[in-house]
C-alpha cells in the first residue's frame, strides 16, 4: 500500500509546522490568560493569532482561514487518538479512517500533547480492565534458604511516647558575677570624702548632720612648746604624733 508522507497530509497551501506550531501556541497562552473553557474560541483569539504569525513566521492569514484551521486541528487530534487507542486496527475494507489517518502509519501527531491541551481537557478517561491474580490455597510452597523470625504477636497498641518540648532557658556565661576592672582607680566604690572636719578627719556629705568624734585630748594644743615639728620638710607639720616621734629620737 502506497501512502505518501506525513507532511502531504497535514500542510496545505502556506501551513507549515512552524505556523502551526505559532498558532497552537498562541491559543494555549490566551486560555491560561483567559482561563477559557470552550473549545470554539472568540475572534479577538484568532485576530491576535494572525498578527503573532504575521511578526514571526512573516505569513499573513485572514480570520476565516485561522477557524478553518482550528478545526483541522480538531480533526487530527480525534483521529491520532482513535488510531493509538486499543484495539485499533489498519486492515479495514477502506484501508483508512478518515482523511488523516493515513497520516498516522508511520509517524505519530507532532503536536499531539499541544492539541490535547486545546481540545482533551474535557475528555473521559476509560481505565483500563483490572486484572486479578487469585493465590490458592494449594499453591507449592517455594523453599527459602534464609532464616526464619518468628514473630511475637501483640494484641495491645505500640505508641511511640510523647515527647514534649523543654522550656528555653537561660545561662549566664560566667558563674560569678565580676568587678568593673577598667576604672582610673582601684579604690571600690563607697562613700566619698568630699568634707575636712576639724582635727585633719574626712567626713562625707551625708555625715555633717551627725557629730563625728573627737581626737583624745591628750592630742589637743594646749600652752607651752610649739607643736610644730622642728624640721621644716615635713608634710604633716601640724600633727603632734610626728612631733613625739621626733623627741624619742
Amino acid at each position: 500500500m502506497n501512502i505518501p508522507p506525513q507532511a502531504a497530509f497535514l500542510y496545505r497551501g502556506e501551513w507549515s509546522p512552524n505556523c502551526d506550531s505559532i498558532f497552537v501556541a498562541c491559543l494555549i497562552r490566551f486560555k491560561g490568560e483567559t482561563h477559557w473553557t470552550k473549545t470554539v474560541f472568540p475572534s479577538w483569539f484568532l485576530l491576535t493569532v494572525v498578527a503573532e504569525i504575521k511578526d514571526q513566521a512573516g505569513v499573513v492569514f485572514t480570520e476565516r482561514k485561522l477557524k478553518d484551521r482550528v478545526e483541522i486541528l480538531r480533526s487530527r487530534y480525534h483521529t491520532f487518538k482513535g488510531v493509538i487507542r486499543h484495539g485499533a486496527v489498519w486492515d479495514m475494507p477502506t484501508k483508512s479512517l478518515n482523511a488523516f489517518a493515513g497520516a498516522y502509519y508511520y509517524h505519530e501527531e507532532p503536536i499531539y500533547s499541544e492539541l490535547a491541551c486545546l481540545f482533551g481537557m474535557h475528555d473521559v478517561k476509560v481505565e483500563s480492565e483490572t486484572e486479578l491474580v487469585v493465590i490458592s490455597d494449594d499453591t507449592e510452597e517455594l523453599p527459602c534458604n534464609d532464616p526464619s523470625v518468628d514473630v511475637i504477636h501483640l494484641d495491645e497498641e505500640v505508641n511511640s511516647p510523647a515527647i514534649f518540648p523543654r522550656p528555653n532557658v537561660c545561662r549566664k556565661l560566667f558563674e560569678y558575677e565580676l568587678n568593673v576592672t577598667d576604672r582610673e582607680s582601684t579604690t571600690t566604690m563607697g562613700i566619698h570624702y568630699i568634707d575636712q572636719a576639724p582635727g585633719c578627719q574626712m567626713r562625707t556629705r551625708a555625715e555633717k548632720d551627725r557629730e563625728l568624734p573627737k581626737p583624745p585630748l591628750c592630742y589637743q594644743e594646749r600652752g607651752g612648746p610649739s607643736t610644730r615639728s622642728p624640721h621644716g620638710s615635713s608634710c604633716c607639720s601640724n600633727s603632734s604624733i610626728g612631733w613625739r616621734l621626733h623627741l624619742k629620737k
